[in-house]
């Protein structure tokens, strides 16, 4: 069915042709059945195709990277061949060499080809061809040898939908008038450098009258780096189902359209109304033309013209047209048809007319640095959706104000439809909200590297002085603001986000008061109901109603965040990075009355991120609460010595009695984070303890600790007491007159990096009943890993066991000499993993515990240079389930297995019943696997690589 053919360095006739046709007659080498071909990187293959081989029901056929290839097909004598493929022709006609079937055809990187298609090949059915990198083809389709010479004819492809031409530097022409494509779909052009005329016109088009080239079925163009291309579009060529047109690098193009000689189309034509006649104002119109892109065209000087329309047009993207001054050259407005008469938005001097794009739902203007203006009085978009503007350099006044609005009454430029706006990168901009420009429906609005901007929403402007009032964006959900380096303030009474969802803030090098609240003052009736500004006669909120997400990043004069003016109710997610001036983040002091103990609550956050307030003194108090907070990230925080605050624990008002997160002073209580599942905690240099005796997280399950240079004892649990009755089920702390434990019921996941001056992990006193996953790495300070000797009781032998652990990492802990002993047990272990242990002079002590790595399924040590032997003789034996063993740079191992006793030296068979793969690499002193004789037994063994182990003769 398919035949792939790849790197064949050294083959120079493929199908033997000398060897398999007996030399007495002419035979074929027939695929009945072959469907798909691909040939790729054969680059002393001289030729492919040939009068001995056929393929007659071939569809798919890929040739790529055949350096030697001159001629593809060898047509040069043709042979009769046998009348069911009816391959070849007799050599008294002119015949064709057909692929019946071929529906795809892509050749790509064939640089000595000098033709590929010739009057002796057809392609009936071809649908897709691509071609690529065909560095020394002049003529595509040999127009000069395939017609006769004393008759017009044309080489049609009756079924090509999509032609896909690139890189092919020497071509000089692509379409001719010996050449059609009567139902092409699909058309890209990319990389014809030596191109001028695309559709060769002057020799297309007959002398004695005006006549055009159709592509009556084109849907899709696209034309990218052509650089000696003069013109594209002319009187003579039509593209009447268009709907996308790309252009990019188009260098030489002053002029796209080309509408100076406008002439009369043949009567065919008449219906689309292509050009017109010269004696009245018509368009050039692209009727279903819904996609345009025009990009890196540096000497365009518009775009735009009164005699080309896009009546249907729904996107625009125009990026990097440095000439241009005025996109739509509207200097010279013109009468409109009585379609258009019913907008009458813009007017010419002595009459009302618009130029309208009644279908654009998205524009996107990027990188004019020469555009003066872009929003004119002559140009409506009735049905906008999004607008993307960036890269305007010259650019201050976006929407013209000025010129729109009459001097004599108050109106507004309404952009009714808008739903996403972007601004980006207008430097000279001066402002952008005006009272004469309107929203109303606006959902997403991204402002970002607007250096110019001092006050965003022109506050003084809009409100009328008489009374208070508020600019209102009612359907705005996302406001994203970014690098404004002149704003002062973003936030003020006069203006409302009654539904916004998510706020971004980042790089305001200027904001002190982010919400500036000083002084609030009533509302007017029609917002009295979401409240955002209260009467000063009272302690009163702004509140964001509907804000779940809020990012703060990068204010580095901002002095606080939080006030007891600012209310979030439904905040979901709070993330804070930058912020160097913040020294108490939710303003406690300020927040709560004087006269009761009071708490800031955040009733619906979920995802708490703090990085980077190297100001900041304390995080959590009394006075904040978090009761369905799931993830907590706590990162570079300089300043931090104890990070709960838990010292002076208060008794909370009775609103708060449900979640008693402090509990009275006359017991031992705990912080609970009642919901916490993940916890990270990361850089934090002055940080001398974690966990406390009045800190619970009782769902947590994921917890990653890192860089935390000042921490000796991870847990504190050097002085346990006895909890109230409330907590006595999860028996967090006991009490002193017997061992008991620390637990973390729902800890899956511990991740331990960076800790240098850490003693200890485990301990007599924390347990973790379902941990699965376990990562150390950098403890330079561990001797002890599971510090067995506190553990375990004296008079008798224990064991601590990981019932649940299933993966376990270990990296970079110098002091370590090894990791398992007689008193720790992992009887669920499937994954474990010994990195760059300095010390590490041994994995497994002689003695193990019964039950113990019996589910292990993967071993791989790197890089341990004191190891002499990986798996102790006692050990080795019992790992039934083993599937994968890794040993890599470990320079001192000899043997990967060590004499422990237990009998197996005795042993003459050893049995491995599940392992597939052994991995052996730069082992320099391994002299063998087991030095005891012995047969392996390994049925389900694959995979033996030995690599750089120079020293090993024999296995066993």
């Amino acid at each position: 069915m398919w035949l792939y053919l790849e790197g064949l360095d050294n083959i120079r006739d493929l199908f033997e042709l000398k060897k398999f046709a007996a030399e007495d007659r002419e035979t074929t080498l027939t695929f009945h059945r072959l469907e798909q071909l691909h040939v790729e990187r054969l680059p002393k293959l001289e030729y492919l195709f040939d009068k001995k081989v056929a393929f007659p029901v071939l569809e798919v056929l890929q040739l790529e990277g055949l350096d030697n290839i001159r001629d593809l097909w060898c047509c040069n004598s043709p042979v009769k061949t046998n009348t069911e493929i009816v391959k070849f022709a007799a050599e008294d006609r002119e015949a064709t060499l057909t692929f019946h079937r071929l529906k795809k055809l892509r050749v790509v990187r064939l640089p000595k080809l000098e033709h590929l298609f010739d009057e002796k090949v057809a392609f009936p059915v071809l649908e897709v061809l691509e071609l690529e990198g065909l560095d020394n083809i002049r003529d595509l389709f040999e127009i000069k040898t395939f017609i006769a010479e004393d008759r017009e004819t044309t080489l049609v492809f009756h079924c090509l939908k999509r032609l896909h031409v690139q890189g092919l530097p020497k071509l000089e022409y692509l379409f001719g008038e010996k050449v059609a494509f009567p139902i092409l779909e699909y058309l890209r052009l990319e990389g014809l450098d030596n191109i001028r005329d695309l559709f060769e016109i002057e020799k297309f088009a007959a002398e004695d009258g005006e006549t055009t080239l159709t592509f009556c079925h084109l849907k899709l163009l696209a034309v990218v780096g052509l650089p000696k291309l003069e013109y594209l579009f002319d009187k003579k060529v039509a593209f009447p189902v268009l709907e996308f047109l790309g252009l990019e690098g188009l260098d030489n193009i002053k002029d796209l359209w080309c509408c100076n000689s406008l002439v009369k189309t043949n009567e065919r034509l008449s219906e689309i109304e292509k050009f017109a006649v010269e004696d009245r104002e018509t368009i050039l119109t692209f009727h279903r033309l819904k996609d345009l892109r025009v990009e890196a065209l540096p000497k365009l000087e518009y775009l735009f013209d009164k005699k080309v329309a896009f009546p249907v047009l729904e996107v625009l993207l125009l990026k990097g047209l440095d000439n241009i001054r005025d996109l739509c050259y509207c200097n010279s407005p013109v009468e409109t048809n009585e379609r258009l008469s019913e907008i009458k938005k813009f007017a010419a001097e002595d009459r009302e007319t618009t130029l309208i794009f009644y279908c654009l739902k998205g524009l996107q203007v990027q990188g004019l640095p020469k555009l003066e203006y872009l929003f004119d009085e002559k140009v409506a978009f009735p049905v906008l959706e999004w607008l993307y503007l960036e890269g305007l350099d010259n650019i201050r006044d976006l929407f013209e104000i000025k010129k729109f609005a009459a001097e004599d009454r108050e109106t507004t430029l309404t952009f009714h439809r808008l739903e996403q706006l972007h601004v980006e990168r207008l430097p000279k901009l001066e402002y952008l909200f005006d009272k004469k420009v309107a929203f109303p429906v606006l959902e997403k609005l991204v402002l970002k590297g607007l250096d110019n901007i001092k006050d965003l929403f022109q506050i003084e402007e809009f409100a009328a002085e008489d009374k208070e009032t508020t600019l209102t964006f009612h359907h705005l959900n996302v406001l994203y603001v970014i690098g404004i380096p002149k704003l002062e303030y973003i936030f003020d009474k006069k203006v409302a986000f009654p539904v916004l969802e998510k706020l971004e803030l980042e790089r305001l090098d200027n904001i002190r008061d982010l919400w500036c609240c000083k002084s609030p003052v009533k509302t007017n009736d029609e917002l009295s109901e979401i409240k955002i500004f209260a009467a000063e006669d009272g302690e009163t909120t702004l509140t964001f109603h509907q804000l779940k997400e809020l990012y703060v990043r990068g204010l580095p004069k901002l002095e606080y965040l939080f006030d007891k003016k600012v209310a979030f109710p439904v905040l979901e997610k709070l993330f804070l990075n930058g912020l160097d001036n913040i020294r108490d983040l939710f303003e406690i002091k300020k927040f709560a009355a004087e006269d009761r103990e009071t708490t800031l609550v955040f009733h619906c956050l979920k995802k708490l991120y703090v990085q980077r307030l190297p100001k900041l003194e304390y995080l959590f108090d009394k006075k904040v609460a978090f009761p369905v907070l799931e993830k907590l990230e706590l990162e570079r925080l300089d300043n931090i010595r104890d990070l709960w605050c838990c010292k002076s624990p208060v008794k909370t008002n009775d609103e708060l009695s449900e979640i008693k997160i402090f509990a009275a002073e006359d017991g031992e209580t705990t912080l609970t984070f009642h919901q916490l599942k993940e916890l990270y905690v990361y850089g934090i240099p002055k940080l001398e303890y974690i966990f406390d005796k009045k800190v619970a997280f009782p769902v947590l399950e994921k917890l990653e600790l890192e860089r935390l240079d000042n921490i000796r004892d991870l847990w504190c649990c050097k002085s346990p007491v006895k909890t109230n009755d409330e907590l006595s089920e999860i028996k967090i702390f006991a009490a002193e007159d017997g061992e008991t434990t620390l637990t973390f019921h729902q800890l899956k996941e511990l991740y331990v990096y960076g800790i240098p001056k850490l003693e200890y992990i485990f301990d007599k006193k924390v347990a973790f009943p379902v941990l699965e996953k376990l990562f150390l790495n950098g403890l330079d300070n561990i001797r002890d890993l599971f510090d067995t000797k506190k553990f375990a009781a004296e008079d008798r032998e224990t064991t601590l066991v990981f019932h649940c652990l299933k993966l376990l990492y270990v990296r970079g802990i110098p002091k370590l000499e090894y990791l398992f002993d007689k008193k720790v047990s992992f009887p669920a272990l499937k994954e474990l993993y010994i990195v760059e242990m300095e010390g590490l002079t041994q994995i497994w002590e002689m003695q193990l515990p019964p039950g113990s790595f019996h589910q292990l399924e993967i071993i791989e040590v790197t890089r341990n240079q004191k190891l002499l032997s990986i798996v102790p003789s006692n050990l080795f034996q019992t790992l039934l389930s083993l599937r994968e063993l890794k040993v890599c740079d470990c320079e001192t191992v000899k043997e990967i297995i060590g004499d422990a006793g237990g009998g197996l030296e005795h042993a003459k068979v050893l049995i491995l019943p599940q392992l597939k793969s052994i991995n052996l690499f730069f082992l320099p002193m391994l002299t063998s696997f087991y030095h005891h004789k012995c047969d392996f037994v390994c049925p389900y063994l694959t995979t033996v690589d030995l690599f750089d182990c120079h020293k090993m003769e024999t296995f066993t």
